[in-house]
């Protein structure tokens, strides 16, 4: 992660590519989900629609754009990303 958050920090764009396994994200890509924490303040705020979620540590975070490119064995994303999707 030391050599990942400098380029995170950097990108414009983020491309999120991987297979969905059982309605959610393979492991190795939930890992460095989780290694992304730091990013994130080490405190709790209240959200506009009343849920909670950790400020972003690094302000020009939150103008980055997120794609995500998945494949799965159904042939409908319908109900079938429900897990990634929130």
């Amino acid at each position: 992660m030391k050599e990942m958050i400098p380029k995170l920090l950097e990108a414009d764009i983020i491309i999120w590519s991987f297979p969905l396994y059982y309605f959610g994200m393979p492991s190795g890509m939930k890992a460095f989900m989780d290694r992304m924490l730091p990013m994130n303040l080490p405190f709790m705020s209240e959200r506009e629609d009343g849920g909670s979620v950790h400020p972003p540590r690094y302000p020009q975070m939150t103008q980055v754009k997120h794609i995500l490119i998945s494949t799965c064995g159904f042939y409908s994303k319908q109900n079938n990303y429900k897990g990634l999707e929130k």
